[in-house]
């Protein structure tokens, strides 16, 4: 069986692990819901600005690393207000063994893309303020970069072949959790114990995303059919590169979360197979979601709402996930991923402000395990983003539009921040470089002649404004007339 297929069978056996281990109770208090302080949290505003005009955009200045901690305590946040017994029975389902294996990598060494339950047990340790979960979970990633190759790969073991796209897939499923974890654990109450761990983490890291990035046109091309696919790259190369600093995994980030959306129906379907999929589609939440929160965009907050609605239709009032004409799961043996479905509702009810979809969650997770639906606080649930609501980058449209020879173009930044903005047009050809340099905080606007960056007048047609910040992207279509 190729690596490809074993490790779809994965996600639903990653279920059943859950099921077969015994749910201890944690003698762990859980930490108060206060966000914790940083030192670099006390620098006043005018230097946060100073320090972030004069810098390159990079996620390594100052600035941006305050950013992406930032939302890394609110996702923390939102993370609290599910229930503890939902958090403790996932986060002890996936403890590493003493040689540091996880799932099906228990009887041997298979991929480092079966490792990524155990990064589920450290994020939540972390929540948690979980010291030793956390140490627990660390066996996992010794064990998998043991593992890794020199060109940033990992082996493949237990007789399973594996092409070239199967690699690739492996290191972004990987990287992709482990990446999400440590951004978490950073900006948590045990933080502080486990940084030196995380330096000496980051050149492996970069090597493996340099290797995914290698292979990025084979990768888009390979997971084109199957947007969950998607989304866990577009985490690989994001979080990766918010972790890193590398703005090449950032933009590459990006590029696959919009080709995720471009595999969106027009009634929230995240297409699998060219159809739907229950099942898939509560993963593809939980990835897509996990990393809007990183990079937001009023676009990605438009697709999840969407995506979310559509989930909550096919949860039963039982909790049960209806599997009706799905095209991957519920059907030949292959499990429903029950685990992500739930994880996926309750991310997007949060992250998007959509209280049917953590309704749904609930019930998932009451029917999996055999309990009584949890009560669940939901005030302030949604605090968690509020950039969500006032996303970091908006972009309006253009006025007047269509237009003859001048038009007006406006943009608000929730901080301030580094942007690039500039007109293309049909083909991808930049046209003209409006904004490159750092825009305040609020509304701005600029102006477009209808010239290219050698004064010339272009034809007639229609053109894109794209707008960049380092942590998102927003376009518009403007239509230039006669």
């Amino acid at each position: 069986m190729c690596l490809r297929k074993v490790i779809c069978f994965g996600l639903g056996l990653f279920c059943i692990i859950f099921l077969s281990v015994p749910v201890m109770a944690s003698d762990t208090p859980t930490t108060t819901d206060r966000e914790i302080q940083h030192p670099d949290d006390t620098r006043d505003e005018e230097a946060y600005i100073r320090d972030y005009d004069m810098a390159p955009i990079s996620p390594v200045s100052y600035a941006t690393n305050r950013i992406y901690k930032r939302r890394a305590r609110r996702e923390i946040r939102m993370v609290k207000r599910a229930p503890q017994s939902l958090r403790d029975r996932i986060k002890d389902g996936n403890y590493p063994n003493q040689a540091g294996m996880i799932g099906s990598n228990r009887g041997g060494w298979k991929c480092a893309a079966y490792q990524r339950g155990g990064m589920l047990r450290l994020w939540l340790a972390a929540v948690d303020g979980d010291q030793w979960a956390v140490n627990d979970a660390r066996r996992a990633i010794d064990a998998t970069f043991a593992r890794q190759n020199p060109n940033g790969s990992f082996q493949i073991g237990g007789g399973m072949p594996a092409d070239y796209v199967d690699r690739l897939s492996d290191v972004a499923f990987w990287l992709s959790k482990l990446c999400h974890a440590l951004l978490i654990v950073q900006v948590s109450e045990v933080g502080p114990a486990f940084q030196s761990r995380i330096d000496a983490l980051l050149p492996k890291i970069e090597l493996s995303g340099s290797y995914l990035a290698s292979g990025a046109a084979v990768l888009s091309n390979g997971d084109r059919e199957a947007a969950n696919r998607l989304f866990f790259d577009a985490c690989a190369f994001g979080l990766a590169g918010a972790l890193t600093g590398n703005q090449q995994f950032v933009n590459l980030g990006r590029q696959f979360a919009d080709q995720g959306v471009g595999e969106q129906r027009g009634d929230g379907v995240f297409l699998e197979m060219n159809g739907h999929d229950s099942s898939y589609q509560g993963v593809s939440l939980l990835q897509f979601q996990q990393y809007a929160v990183y990079f937001p965009s009023a676009a990605y907050n438009a697709s999840l709402l969407k995506g979310a609605q559509w989930e909550v239709t096919r949860i039963l009032p039982s909790g049960e996930i209806d599997p009706t004409g799905n095209t991957r799961t519920g059907r030949f043996g292959k499990p429903l991923s029950y685990i992500e479905v739930m994880m996926g509702l309750l991310y997007a009810g949060g992250g998007q402000n959509y209280m049917p979809a953590v309704d749904a969650g609930l019930r998932c997770y009451s029917y999996f395990y055999h309990v009584p639906i949890p009560t669940m606080d939901i005030t302030g649930y949604t605090d968690m983003d509020d950039e969500r609501l006032q996303p970091s980058l908006l972009l309006h449209q253009n006025y007047p539009n269509p237009f003859r020879e001048t038009t007006t173009v406006g943009y608000t930044l929730s901080s301030g921040e580094r942007v690039h903005a500039a007109i293309y047009n049909t083909l991808g050809q930049r046209v003209r470089t409006l904004v490159d340099g750092y825009s305040p905080n609020g509304y701005s606007q600029v102006t477009w002649d209808s010239r290219d960056d050698a004064g010339t007048r272009v034809a007639p047609g229609v053109y894109v404004i794209r707008i960049e910040t380092p942590f998102a992207t927003e376009t518009r279509k403007l239509s230039l007339v006669e």
